[in-house]
């Protein structure tokens, strides 16, 4: 069962980007829980999160007919992508990160973590 206070912290960072039109990878922890939010939906992004098969997918979408210009079209793509980019990077450099430091703990301190997932409940969120 989810932790509800990560579910709750979750909807209401989620309605501060939207208020500010902003993307956001955000990871949340509890003392039992983890709750992650990857909100992609933004005015100036062609990204979405589609459901397939259970599993929430990454999508560009940037037909030309749904821009004014090919200009237009050029740059929402561009800043898709650097949006996309600047998650992988700081997501690595962070991934990299904790990696390093679980294994300094587990130096002094032996440990076993298993990561379970529930199932999803919206497009913006992963459990």
């Amino acid at each position: 069962m989810p932790d509800p206070k990560l579910k709750a912290a979750a909807e209401e960072i989620k309605s501060i980007l939207v208020k500010y039109d902003i993307a956001a990878v955000v990871v949340l922890a509890s003392q039992s829980h983890m709750e992650y939010l990857n909100h992609v939906i933004a005015s100036w992004s062609c990204a979405t999160l589609e459901k397939d098969a259970g599993r929430f997918m990454l999508r560009i979408r940037a037909k030309r007919e749904d821009f004014p210009s090919k200009e237009a079209q050029k740059k929402c793509v561009e800043d898709t992508t650097g949006m996309i980019m600047g998650f992988a990077d700081a997501q690595l450099h962070c991934h990299e990160m904790m990696l390093k430091v679980a294994a300094m703990i587990g130096q002094q301190v032996p440990f076993e973590h298993f990561t379970t997932e529930e199932p999803h409940d919206d497009e913006n969120r992963r459990k």
